[in-house]
């Protein structure tokens, strides 16, 4: 397997593009190289995670792992951050397509997300010598647009409508843009430690989450044994169960709702009912997990 993934991410040493199969992308529209994931349109961005592609997505996320890809956030050696804001408040999607530096490239824009601040930062192209600017967040570069992490900021990009000409100032909650009046939803979490043996417990969340570029819920719980004093990731090789219902409303569409049990081989059980670059304007998300011998979770639950 490890051969393969290395045929396939270091097909081009000098440019270390992604080259699955006999492209030069690793979806349509999405290459890597050493630097940063390029997306060639704001439609490449949400077509790749959209669903139907899980299967370059797995290639990249694996790709990452191995550091065969671009230095992505994966890589903790090189973070520009500390790995405890990176675990907490970087959704995972992001953290396998941002950069040490929490950059991405999308279309025209090389955007940086910063969650500790709830701010991104986005930089034309044509003004890529700025890019230490960027990583420094420089804000009096007037070259620099700030937005919010509130913001659906590639809505606003796509229709050249800057910071101060939308409806709040950057660092407001609830912009509304010129096409969706309606406001997005406050972000939520929910979040705990289950002990259900000794020396073991589940970290459990259910989480909205807000990044500027990608908005998802998600419930999530992860497997901890304590070896010497110290919580660390269980691969005891048990199953792991959820279950979960949630409804929620993007800004102007329509509701969805949803409900499921499944049990997951593995260290970590989780289910992502929505994942977009559209806001929510309302959801409610609750959730409970378990293990193989029948202990079963507080739920978990967030609503707005």
């Amino acid at each position: 397997m490890f051969a393969i993934l290395l045929t396939l991410f270091n097909c081009n040493k000098k440019t270390a593009e992604v080259c699955p199969a006999d492209e030069d992308q690793l979806a349509p529209g999405v290459t890597a190289t050493e630097e940063f994931i390029t997306f060639e349109s704001i439609d490449a961005y949400e077509n790749f995670f959209s669903e139907g592609n899980d299967s370059a997505r797995t290639k990249l996320v694996k790709a990452a792992q191995l550091n065969q890809t671009h230095n992505s956030m994966l890589r903790v050696a090189t973070l520009r951050t500390s790995t405890s804001i990176v675990d907490s408040l970087y959704p995972d999607f992001l953290k396998t397509i941002l950069n040490a530096d929490g950059i991405t490239k999308i279309g025209n824009y090389i955007i940086k997300v910063d969650m500790a601040n709830e701010k991104v930062l986005v930089l034309k192209n044509e003004d890529k010598q700025y890019y230490n600017d960027l990583v420094s967040n420089n804000y009096s570069n007037s070259k620099l647009l700030v937005y919010s992490t509130n913001d659906e900021v590639l809505e606003l990009l796509a229709n050249d409508i800057l910071p101060s000409q939308s409806a709040n100032t950057a660092s407001s909650n609830h912009r509304t843009t010129l096409f969706c009046r309606q406001s997005g939803a406050d972000g939520r979490e929910d979040k705990g430690f289950e002990p259900y043996m000794t020396n073991w417990r589940f970290d459990c969340k259910v989480v909205y989450q807000k990044a500027g570029i990608y908005f998802s819920l998600i419930a999530k719980a992860n497997k901890q044994t304590n070896a010497a004093g110290l919580w660390v990731e269980s691969t005891d090789g048990y199953e792991m169960g959820i279950d979960y219902n949630y409804s929620y409303t993007p800004k102007c569409k329509g509701t969805s709702t949803g409900s499921n049990f499944f049990w997951n081989i593995g260290t970590t059980v989780s289910y992502r009912p929505y994942e977009s670059t559209t806001a929510l304007k309302n959801f409610y998300y609750g959730a409970t997990f378990r293990n193989y011998s029948g202990f079963v979770s507080r739920k978990y639950e967030i609503s707005y």
